[in-house]
């Protein structure tokens, strides 16, 4: 009875994250999932990595599925976990198994460390609850466990630093890397802001601590060697990357840098969502009202300056006066500096380390606290806090968006979205054989789901070169364009090729649209899908094959498809 008292939080914490979910467990087919830099663009990717026979291939592979060809060091990693759970499983199951494995590492590395470190054995209901609420936020699922990860690789360290020398933390430091995406994504900039507090502990502590130094610069290596790949590709002198071509936009003054820089501060961003709007931000102000104690302060008070020094650095680049330090740095200019990827745990450690002082100092403490996280877990179940500083509300819910919501046009189950049987109907109409073809109004991504070779992605990372063949095709829709101060070739182009599957009122029908033919035959593009049909074709050289319903009526509700001549 005692072990069974004992095991109580983590039974009723672990059936409540069970049932949020249970969409992935029980149906997985059938869950509706986060479309937007998700089902779009990162699924598709390692589907194709899986099944082109060349994700060990090296570096200057030519993987054809994309483009009429780039290097596979364009792709992620045979070194990612995701990559790897592509390889053993089914595109619907290694999605679903991955975001079921994040849920649970967020919710027992957060335990462990706020068990360990903060409340240290005491309120077992308070811990399991707010790790629950952490486990409940709406992480960018292909982020890995950048995000999700992270409370136990502080743990882990933070062991190192008390002389707790076990395995586990070296198991953990050694897998992490290997479990968390993209390392200019998250790495690049975690692993600062865990050196920053690793000095801080020196400190204050006047003493060093070389197993844990050393723990660090393993994480860093093997962080590096995750990426091996985009390493390799950055040191090519053959490869040029067309992120060094983006457009910038408009830049904000001093007044507009310091809005936004509050915005993100209290809103967070869909990347690495918070939510602590406004249960925390109402825990935090409550709890300093309330609590007259320095040592409180002083504790609250450092990973506060870390949460807003990181938010300034995070919106740096949207300020009018930010290209000139960038230029000094050369091609690392080009980084967004993300440090906003440690923001959610600073912000529950802000969260707990309130709730833990309001216990120790207020009456009634124990009422208000489980009233403050029940609304925390509350609003992340049911989607009552999800809009970022910028307005976006991108977020992985499947229970909302499963159970609730189902009508919402941002979230698709896989079938529905990749409407795989009208693109096998298109494939066996034109008896289809690895011919590249250009998709028009929808993104490319759908097609490559059913193995088509496509000439655009919405990848990230690819040959400028092959950038300006995309342009080169779409040039006489973005000679139109008027005003070419705020919309560079590569958004123009985007927006030509895709868009149109979007609500956008100032954007023309493709139905109208022109081509170049001659850069269509330059990049050997066979055929053209569109979600329209497309009344001038004669005139850009199109010969119609057909047109396919889709059965689920999200766009494209047509596929028309189109040989070029």
């Amino acid at each position: 009875m005692h072990k069974w008292g004992k095991r109580l939080p983590d039974v009723i914490a672990l059936s409540v994250l069970f049932i949020y979910l249970s969409p992935y467990i029980i149906f997985p087919a059938h869950a509706h999932l986060m479309i937007h830099d998700n089902l779009d663009s990162v699924v598709g990717w390692y589907k194709m990595i899986a099944e082109s026979g060349l994700t060990f291939s090296p570096n200057n592979a030519v993987f054809p599925n994309l483009f009429n060809g780039i290097p596979r060091g364009c792709m992620p990693s045979e070194l990612d976990f995701y990559t790897l759970l592509n390889l053993l499983f089914s595109p619907v199951v290694a999605y679903c198994l991955l975001i079921v494995l994040q849920r649970l590492v967020a919710y027992f590395g957060m335990k462990y460390l706020l068990k360990d470190y903060l409340f240290k054995g005491e309120y077992p209901y308070h811990t399991a609850l707010i790790s629950l609420a952490f486990a409940l936020l709406p992480y960018w699922p292909l982020g890995e466990f950048c995000v999700a990860g992270q409370p136990f690789v502080i743990w882990a360290l933070l062991n190192i630093l008390h002389g707790k020398k076990t395995i586990y933390n070296w198991v953990i430091i050694f897998l992490f890397p290997f479990c968390s995406s993209d390392f200019v994504f998250s790495n690049l900039f975690f692993l600062p802001g865990i050196l920053l507090g690793m000095i801080l502990f020196f400190v204050v502590s006047k003493k060093w601590n070389l197993y844990a130094l050393l723990a660090w610069g393993l994480l860093f290596i093997l962080s590096a060697v995750s990426e091996y790949r985009m390493f390799l590709l950055q040191f090519s002198h053959s490869f040029t990357s067309q992120r060094t071509t983006f457009f910038t936009g408009d830049m904000l003054n001093w007044k507009g840098y310091a809005k936004m820089d509050l915005f993100l501060f209290l809103k967070g961003q869909y990347h690495f969502y918070s939510c602590q709007f406004p249960i925390i931000l109402i825990t935090l102000l409550l709890s300093i009202l309330l609590i007259r104690s320095k040592k409180y302060y002083r504790i609250l008070a450092i990973p506060l300056i870390i949460t807003i020094v990181f938010s300034s650095i995070d919106t740096f680049h949207l300020w009018s006066g930010s290209p000139y330090f960038f230029k000094k740095l050369g091609s690392l200019g080009s980084l967004q500096m993300r440090f906003v990827t440690l923001l959610p745990v600073m912000w529950y450690m802000i969260f707990a380390i309130s709730i833990y002082f309001l216990l120790k100092h207020t009456a009634k403490s124990f009422a208000i606290s489980m009233v403050l996280i029940g609304s925390q877990i509350i609003c992340l179940f049911f989607n009552l806090n999800i809009s970022d500083y910028q307005g976006s509300a991108y977020n992985e819910n499947a229970f909302y968006y499963t159970y609730i919501n189902n009508h919402d046009l941002a979230h698709k189950s896989f079938n529905t979205y990749f409407a795989p049987k009208m693109f096998s109907e298109a494939k066996d109409r034109i008896n289809y054989s690895g011919e590249t073809v250009l998709c028009l109004g929808f993104p490319a991504e759908l097609a490559q789901y059913s193995n088509f070779h496509t000439a655009s992605a919405y990848l990230g990372n690819f040959p400028a070169e092959k950038k300006q063949q995309l342009v080169d095709i779409f040039r006489p829709e973005l000679n139109k364009i008027k005003d070419s101060t705020k919309l560079n070739e590569i958004i123009g182009a985007r927006r030509f090729q895709y868009y149109y599957a979007k609500v956008d009122d100032t954007a023309k029908k493709p139905v109208n649209i022109m081509l170049d033919s001659i850069a269509l035959k330059k990049m050997d593009i066979k055929y053209l899908l569109s979600k329209d049909k497309i009344e001038d074709c004669v005139l850009l050289h199109l010969k119609p094959i057909g047109s396919f319903p889709n059965e689920n009526r999200v766009s494209p509700e047509h596929l028309y498809v189109y040989r070029v001549q």
